[in-house]
């Protein structure tokens, strides 16, 4: 008995104060304040992306390393670019009239992903 309730100790012990090597720390969206401690800038434009403000977890996601953390990327594109954007967007070549970087999918040149002035 005195070693079984030993074993159970060293066990439970081992389960509290073990620390996987990379830590998931996944932040909620863009709106909460540990987001915008560091990424204030990517939504200062004067119009804002609903999808960017809604939540980020839309187009992004964690790569499973502990964020934020310098030179590690702690999360990445759900998709490739410029696919990810016509999960929600026309790829707007069906119109008549279509902006060059919008027809080469570089949809980015002009209009920021968070938020943009125009």
């Amino acid at each position: 008995m005195y070693y079984l309730i030993i074993y159970l100790l060293y066990s439970l012990t081992w389960i509290l104060t073990y620390s996987p090597q990379e830590k998931v720390n996944i932040y909620p969206a863009a709106g909460n304040p540990e987001c915008l401690e560091c990424h204030a800038d990517l939504m200062s434009g004067e119009y804002i992306h609903p999808v960017a403000e809604a939540e980020c977890t839309l187009c992004h996601e964690s790569t499973g390393k502990d964020h934020p953390q310098a030179g590690v990327a702690g999360f990445s594109l759900t998709g490739d670019y410029p696919g990810i954007c016509y999960q929600c967007h026309d790829d707007k070549n069906g119109k008549e009239n279509v902006h060059t970087p919008v027809q080469d999918g570089y949809c980015s040149t002009c209009h920021s992903p968070h938020s943009s002035s125009n």
